[in-house]
């Protein structure tokens, strides 16, 4: 019959023998135990502060640590060819692949992180929709050696897999961008922006413009006045508003904001909710 300690002594030899590099079953053949008692004791000692651990076996093991390499490995900056990169106000998500077409770099910048990210690497040509922002950051990114090509959004489209999200969309930036035939929207400079803004601000006063003197004559209609088409006829139709003291005073004076809304100096306020 064994005693306690002889039992400890047998536990501490079998479990040395397995950490020394014995399997649980070789460890119980030597030591005439069963396998499970091998098991449960190296079990045991790993639970209670020891250093034994499972042991995979060496093809899982290998592979586990080239997952672990290539999620934590930075990419070769020599090694990117191109870059697409999906942008919003503040994350931007990048795919860069190599010359033989295999991703080497995905990565999600915030915004305050691109620029010192980008000036780490060497001059290379980066993708991104002609969108918000697009031409800001063509010039910013410009500055600091690389070469950006925009594409139109819907160029874009046929090239982006199921399942939408952020990285697909860069994804499927940097595999348009490499199309000989695709078309790029040039980068416009910051002059050219400004002019781009003026006539869009007039293109939408002109709009406005047209709503208002369509809103004129609809109230107006509601009280028996018209007006033949023209905004030059506008003004007599207001005037004649004006003097026409048979409708409601209330009327008239929101017809006379009206008249200065089609001047730009409108007196809003009282009219709208303000915080």
């Amino acid at each position: 019959m064994r005693t306690a300690a002889h039992s400890d002594d047998l536990r501490s030899r079998v479990v040395a023998e397995i950490l020394a590099g014995a399997s649980r079953r070789q460890a119980a053949e030597r030591f005439k135990v069963s396998a499970a008692s091998a098991v449960r004791w190296a079990q045991l000692h790993s639970q209670t502060g020891g250093v034994m651990v499972w042991t995979a076996p060496y093809g899982i093991e290998c592979a586990r640590k080239r997952l672990l390499r290539s999620q934590t490995r930075e990419p070769s900056v020599n090694q990117i060819s191109r870059i697409g990169m999906d942008t919003s106000k503040h994350i931007f998500q990048l795919h860069g692949v190599d010359a033989a077409e295999q991703p080497v770099l995905r990565r999600r910048l915030r915004r305050k992180e691109m620029v010192a990210f980008f000036a780490k690497l060497p001059p290379t040509v980066i993708g991104m929709e002609a969108c918000g922002a697009s031409h800001y950051w063509a010039r910013e990114l410009g500055q600091i050696g690389h070469t950006v090509k925009l594409i139109a959004p819907q160029h874009v489209k046929p090239y982006i897999k199921r399942n939408k999200n952020d990285g697909r969309d860069a994804e499927g930036l940097c595999e348009a961008m490499s199309r000989p035939t695709m078309q790029f929207v040039p980068v416009k400079t910051e002059e050219q922006q400004a002019a781009l803004m003026l006539a869009g601000m007039r293109e939408r006063l002109v709009a406005r413009r047209t709503q208002l003197s369509n809103a004129i004559r609809g109230y107006a209609a509601e009280f028996g006045v018209t007006a033949a088409k023209g905004l030059d006829k506008i003004e007599p139709l207001l005037a004649e508003i004006a003097a026409d003291e048979a409708l409601p005073e209330l009327a008239r004076e929101l017809f006379a904001i009206d008249s200065q809304g089609r001047a730009g100096r409108a007196p809003l306020r009282g009219l709208v909710w303000e915080p």
